[in-house]
């Protein structure tokens, strides 16, 4: 950035000796964090003294207004007051770059203007952000490029496009950051949740609306990790709770699952499951499922490789028990001894490394 300096700098070797003061205000400062430009005006303040015969050099930089920019289309959707990042070296040297040993990074409440501007990190084509705005507020420590911190996301009222559907209702995102590897941009997200909070479709009636109630879902990921990137990819053990079986239903019709019993099959509230979840561009797998609920019971795997679906499924809810297998894409309905069937078609499933490219 460009600005007013006050410097008193001391060298040798072209390193920083302590004694060194520096100062520099700027209108027009940029920072980039974890790939995203963060530019406004700031007050940067450094200076190097000795520790334990060692020249450390530390700088604070403080931002009054700022802005993150996405640096692939320079949009504007993140803005706020008071970013801090604070750096830390252990002998710096302007002959030569070495990243800071320690840095941390304060982020406080700031307003996100439009959540579709997240659409680029989402895999495949399942949902996306239509609109709606939002607050971030994050806090992150860098030790020798290993990062860990946390990061509370909430909007509310935002617009979800599904499928056919137009959902409307509130997001949460609490996001733990065990041990982040800068160099390759993954994270441990171990303990991290999600919550999708009064969910309504559009386009019910509000008589319908109000005879289903908002529906719900929390996510937790027990233990995972996210890769940084356009768009994103993830791979852990997850837990959920959703209010009804409405997702469930419509993701099998989606999966061109011809079920004659789903349309007979009650609204079966307070669904709990598990799953091992591993999704990036062009892949999305789901091993290990169970979801179970008053009478109801599911398990299987289902893979989507260019929106191309493989799987093997039971589904079973008293009367209504049967089979499901996906291959290539064509579902068919297994109603004889489904859930011999079932058992029988547990070798079935793809290896990690044959079904998702990297």
């Amino acid at each position: 950035g460009a600005g007013v300096v006050d410097a008193d700098l001391r060298f040798r070797k072209g390193a920083l000796r302590a004694g060194s003061k520096y100062s520099l205000e700027s209108e027009a400062f940029r920072v980039v964090i974890m790939g995203l430009d963060a530019s406004g005006s700031a007050k940067v303040a450094g200076e190097t003294v000795k520790e334990s015969g060692e020249h450390v050099t530390s700088a604070r930089i403080s931002f009054g207004e700022f802005t993150f920019v996405d640096p692939e289309d320079q949009s504007e959707d993140i803005t706020g007051t008071g970013l801090e990042v604070n750096a830390r070296w252990n002998g710096l040297s302007l002959r030569e770059y070495a990243p800071a040993s320690h840095v941390g990074v304060v982020l406080p409440r700031t307003l996100i203007h439009d959540v579709s501007t997240f659409n680029d990190l989402i895999p495949g084509d399942a949902f996306s952000f239509r609109s709606g705005t939002g607050e971030v507020e994050s806090r992150i420590e860098v030790n020798d490029r290993i990062a860990v911190g946390t990061m509370d996301l909430v909007a509310e009222s935002i617009v979800i496009d599904a499928g056919e559907s137009a959902l409307h209702g509130d997001l949460e995102v609490h996001a733990n950051l065990t041990e982040g590897n800068l160099s390759d941009r993954t994270f441990d997200l171990s303990g991290t949740t999600i919550r999708l909070d009064n969910i309504v479709d559009e386009a019910l009636s509000e008589r319908k609306q109000e005879k289903l109630d908002a529906w719900f879902c929390e996510v937790a990921l027990e233990k995972g990790t996210i890769t940084v990137g356009r768009p994103i990819s993830s791979a852990g053990h997850v837990e959920l709770k959703m209010h009804d079986t409405r997702p469930l239903v419509a993701s099998l019709k989606n999966l061109g699952v011809n079920l004659k019993g789903l349309s007979m099959m009650p609204n079966i509230k307070d669904v709990d499951g598990v799953m091992d979840v591993d999704f990036g561009k062009e892949h999305v797998e789901v091993d290990d499922l169970t979801l179970t609920g008053k009478g109801l019971e599911v398990l299987g795997w289902i893979h989507i490789r260019n929106k191309i679906s493989n799987g093997r499924l039971l589904v079973d809810y008293g009367i209504l028990t049967a089979g499901v297998s996906l291959d290539e894409g064509k579902a068919k309905i297994h109603l004889s001894k489904p859930r011999k069937w079932f058992d029988e078609q547990q070798g079935s499933a793809p290896g990690k490394a044959e079904s998702a490219p990297r």
